[in-house]
């Protein structure tokens, strides 16, 4: 039953980053291109198949969401901000094997709200929406994981 979680996990992310890759040409600076480029490269990382190619793509899935943080912060982009942090406290948490970890998962579904109210003011989030897509398709993935 966890191999098929496992399998449709990976999926469901396909499906996210395919979506957000259909934004490329709305995404308007450059730097949120090579962002999005950089998530789709760390997706296909994690189907390489060598030692700790898993980690690898995890751990520069995390590094962008640190860095997209960072621009929803200096934009001015609360909700992108709130769906960002929750993103790389989720990967954080998931190395660290702190505790509380399914407490966070729960309250993922603040990041899921936040997504479905970007979508309701899309015209004025486009720019963002590819890589905001990727990173709410993962908590998604880690909210359903909490009813396995």
């Amino acid at each position: 039953r966890w191999q098929t979680f496992v399998m449709s996990e990976r999926t469901i992310l396909l499906i996210g980053v395919i979506a957000g890759l259909l934004f490329f040409r709305q995404t308007k600076p450059l730097l949120l291109k090579i962002i999005l480029l950089a998530l789709a490269l760390s997706f296909g990382l994690s189907y390489l198949d060598f030692s700790g190619s898993k980690g690898v793509s995890l751990t520069l899935f995390g590094l962008i969401s640190f860095f997209f943080g960072a621009y929803s912060l200096i934009e001015k982009k609360w909700l992108s901000l709130v769906i960002t942090v929750f993103t790389f406290i989720s990967i954080v948490h998931g190395f660290m094997y702190w505790p509380y970890y399914s407490e966070l998962r729960f309250s993922q579904i603040l990041p899921l709200v936040c997504y479905i109210i970007m979508w309701i003011k899309w015209k004025t989030q486009l720019e963002v929406m590819s890589i905001i897509t990727i990173f709410t398709t993962y908590l998604l993935i880690s909210f359903l994981s909490l009813f396995q």
